[in-house]
């Protein structure tokens, strides 16, 4: 029997999107599979209203990975996934062959995301050969690891340690990818769940992630990253995959 998921959510503003994620989530969970903890980060709309509804915590830290951390610390399940408020989960029963993958061969899962607000031609066509599918897709990854939608157990935040909340919207999870590499985790994608992911809808990047290149460079600038098959990636939305 699959046990039962936390989900966290992270917000600031954009209640439409959240209320998106929580209506894919209800329709492709079964009720009392799963728990909604929502991490705010300074919201002034109607996301504030949904405190009446779910588990809602506050965070006054400027930091996305703090929300990670502070959603993780709130979650009633030692299984939980975290996803940006963006994400809209696409295929039934998902958290089981999440599940799956992390009793087997995965540390840290993630589905497959569909990245763009764009129309996405195909869409359901991979939506239907994920459903169609009987056997667990995993696909192992080095150096992408994807921040915006992830599954892990608790124990790995326990092993590993928290996010570093130094970061506030870009390179903490460059920064955890390191470090579970340091410890020999791994993380990759599950072919059978699907989700779409309207990207830049939950954080604002400024000035900001500006400020977390260079501490994430200053903080790495002597780890021995070409051992790990890593790179220093430039500024922007690149891999740390060598090569």
């Amino acid at each position: 029997m699959t046990p039962k998921v936390s989900i966290v959510i992270t917000t600031l503003d954009g209640y439409p999107f959240t209320r998106g994620c929580l209506e894919s989530i209800s329709c492709t969970l079964a009720p009392g599979s799963y728990e909604i903890v929502i991490v705010d980060n300074g919201s002034s709309d109607e996301t504030l209203g949904l405190e009446r509804e779910h588990e809602f915590v506050r965070n006054p830290v400027p930091s996305l990975y703090e929300s990670w951390n502070r959603g993780i610390a709130a979650a009633g399940s030692d299984w939980v996934v975290c996803t940006n408020n963006d994400v809209f989960f696409c295929t039934r029963d998902w958290w089981r062959w999440m599940h799956r993958a992390l009793e087997g061969e995965l540390d840290w899962a993630y589905p497959e995301m569909v990245e763009t607000q764009a129309v996405v031609a195909g869409m359901y066509d991979r939506i239907g050969d994920a459903l169609r599918q009987e056997q667990l897709q995993v696909t192992l990854e080095h150096g992408t690891l994807a921040g915006c939608c992830f599954a892990l157990h608790r124990s790995l935040i326990e092993e590993v340690g928290p996010f570093d909340s130094q970061f506030g919207v870009w390179y903490g999870e460059k920064d955890y990818e390191i470090r579970l590499l340091q410890a020999g985790k791994r993380y990759g994608r599950v072919g059978n769940a699907v989700a779409r992911h309207f990207g830049s809808s939950t954080i604002r990047v400024d000035d900001v992630a500006r400020r977390d290149y260079e501490r994430f460079r200053g903080k790495h600038e002597e780890t021995p990253l070409q051992p790990l098959g890593l790179q220093m990636p430039p500024f922007g939305p690149h891999a740390l995959k060598a090569g």
